[in-house]
């Protein structure tokens, strides 16, 4: 028999095999927990806060709890609605632990520059600063190994099976889900140490030395939040996080072209502090 013809066929039975089971899945329920009335974010549910609800099988989403025992005592990490299914996903106490010799901070942060809500508590980042100036922007790391302590709930990432859930919900009557849309801007707060922070410039490669600025990261930090001509973006650490060294990046210096490329105007070294205009900007290398 031609090979295609049999491909056809299996992918026919296939196909009424997908349907029997849905339509003998159609008639089924099961039980599900749902918010009773509306939690917010890092409420710790107790039995009072929780009913059963019988739901297709069809519409239970990944994750749904069908124990109520399993959700009492468990921390809200994103609020939830009546009627709303509780996942898995939506667990996850907001951790608040602070060192002796850290201190919490908070940037705004866009979604371009905030990996697009995908960050979460307990997540460490590194920031790098884009600085605007007359001769165009310079980018520089700023500093790395920072752990993320609260993102906004309304720029986290929406999970697919909160999704589920909220067109679940809204089928029942429910709100459908967090009250607020996801937000492409929000704030996130870290934690930071106290101690001194040396920013390093590496300029091995273009045969001059290297240099270093001594900086307290919570003053650069509220420093660059709160300066218009400074947009910061987050990069994820890995959990075997190595320390790096950059010279930074000035733009007008990546302009090349087949023919003469502009040279670019020496400026002074500066003194120490602050960075000129064309001169690279604090880069975060090592702790000090």
């Amino acid at each position: 028999m031609n090979k295609k013809i049999i491909r056809t066929i299996i992918a026919v039975l296939a196909l009424i095999a997908v349907v029997f089971i849905g339509k003998a899945q159609m008639g089924k329920t099961m039980t599900v927990i749902v918010a009773k009335h509306d939690l917010p974010e890092g409420y710790t549910i107790t039995t009072n806060d929780i009913q059963e609800v019988e739901l297709p099988v069809t519409n239970v989403p990944q994750g749904a709890f069908t124990d109520a025992a399993e959700l009492v005592g468990e921390t809200l990490r994103i609020p939830r609605s009546t009627q709303d299914v509780i996942l898995r996903g939506h667990l996850g106490a907001t951790t608040w632990e602070l060192q002796p010799d850290e201190r919490a901070i908070g940037i705004e942060i866009t979604d371009s520059a905030g990996l697009a809500g995908l960050i979460k508590p307990g997540d460490y980042v590194g920031v790098n600063a884009v600085i605007a100036s007359t001769d165009g922007s310079f980018s520089k790391v700023v500093s790395d190994g920072l752990r993320v302590l609260y993102v906004s709930p309304t720029f986290l990432a929406d999970e697919p099976e909160a999704e589920n859930a909220e067109d679940e919900s809204a089928a029942m009557g429910g709100s459908g889900g967090i009250d607020q849309p996801r937000e492409d801007d929000g704030v996130i707060i870290l934690a930071v140490s106290t101690d001194k922070h040396i920013i390093a410039y590496d300029f091995s490669a273009f045969g001059v030395e290297s240099q270093t600025r001594t900086v307290n990261v919570i003053e650069l930090l509220s420093a660059f939040d709160h300066s218009s001509k400074v947009e910061l973006s987050l990069f994820m650490d890995p959990d075997d996080r190595q320390s790096f060294i950059t010279a930074g990046v000035h733009i007008p210096n990546l302009v090349v072209t087949p023919e003469s490329s502009p040279t670019p105007t020496e400026t002074p070294t500066p003194g120490p502090g602050t960075p000129g205009p064309g001169t690279p900007t604090p880069t975060p290398g090592e702790d000090g």
